[in-house]
């Protein structure tokens, strides 16, 4: 960890907080049982891994040697979401807590995705959990629209609810609480054009405190994260804790936090260029990502008619937002 960076005696980067951390966390969310060398290269930076359900297709060999290496490493491992809430329902959750104890694991996520627990029952298990030893993280949010009482579309959710249900969570004896990769995706907006679901956030976030929450980002199936890891990062500065990292882009996400990626546009850059007009480099403003580094497509209509000029396929979003989020407060 000591070791020296590349160029650090010549060039000088914003500061970001030390591990052990409280704030400005990196969660990875991978398969383990990969090795040392497929995150020592980026140990700094990250804070906790995290077991998914596939790794119950992996050799338990495999997956504890990994879960050894990773606390050498002074870096946290968790046991997702989805172990407690299958456990639960099949009557298993104290073997598998003990089991998880026994080969290293030292975060327990968890969620009530399915209505399995009462809100007294969520606390008792809770209160269970961390009586064993472990911290607890709760999830809030789900995946699919239909399944998730906190939103009341794809692309809005309801404030109230999510602030209440992270409330819960957290007076139930949770240290954070997890806001799902795929409903907050969707608030930010793919080319962060969703500017009612970006201020419901800022609501939620006012209300719970950043300090006590972990945004998780999804890929959207292949569409990356760079831009909604700028956004989060320009709303709440380089210390917003941020999940759903992988080793492969855990230096993308630290570019970000210190304002050197190219999204949004190398805004320490810039800030420095431009005579620190802002009190902090995160707070410089976005560029407009209406006008994209990305070349417009060019769409095909029926038959062979194809339009001459790219700009003319391209959906004006803002008037589309004014009028799909008209009235929305």
């Amino acid at each position: 960890m000591d070791e020296q960076l590349f160029l650090r005696d010549i060039l000088d980067l914003p500061a970001r907080s030390e591990k052990p951390r409280k704030v400005g966390r990196t969660i990875c969310g991978i398969s383990l049982g990969r090795g040392r060398e497929s995150i020592e290269h980026v140990a700094r930076y990250v804070d906790q891994v995290k077991l998914y359900i596939h790794n119950t297709l992996m050799p338990a060999r495999l997956i504890e040697e990994s879960i050894k290496t990773y606390r050498s490493m002074n870096i946290d491992v968790q046991m997702g979401g989805v172990f407690f809430e299958l456990a639960a329902l099949q009557g298993r959750l104290p073997q598998m807590v003990q089991r998880a104890k026994a080969i290293g694991v030292n975060v327990v996520e968890v969620e009530n995705h399915l209505g399995a627990f009462s809100l007294q029952d969520l606390k008792d298990e809770i209160h269970r959990i961390k009586g064993e030893g472990f911290q607890v993280v709760g999830e809030v949010g789900a995946k699919w629209t239909e399944d998730d009482e906190t939103r009341i579309s794809q692309g809005l959710c309801d404030p109230g609810k999510v602030i209440v249900a992270m409330e819960q969570l957290l007076e139930a004896g949770a240290d954070e609480v997890v806001w799902d990769a795929y409903p907050l995706r969707a608030l930010i907006g793919n080319q962060l054009e969703n500017e009612a679901g970006q201020e419901q956030i800022r609501q939620v976030t006012k209300a719970i405190g950043q300090e006590h929450m972990v945004f998780e980002i999804s890929n959207a199936r292949g569409r990356g994260k760079s831009m909604q890891r700028a956004w989060l990062v320009h709303e709440f500065g380089p210390d917003v804790n941020i999940g759903n990292a992988h080793p492969g882009d855990v230096s993308e996400l630290e570019t970000i936090r210190r304002g050197i990626y190219y999204d949004p546009a190398w805004p320490y850059i810039r800030w420095l260029k431009n005579n620190r007009p802002a009190e902090d480099w995160w707070k410089i403003e976005m560029p407009d990502y209406d006008i994209d580094i990305e070349p417009r497509p060019v769409w095909k209509y029926s038959g062979e008619e194809q339009l001459k000029r790219p700009d003319d396929a391209v959906p004006k979003r803002r008037a589309q937002r004014k009028s799909e989020f008209k009235g929305i407060k």
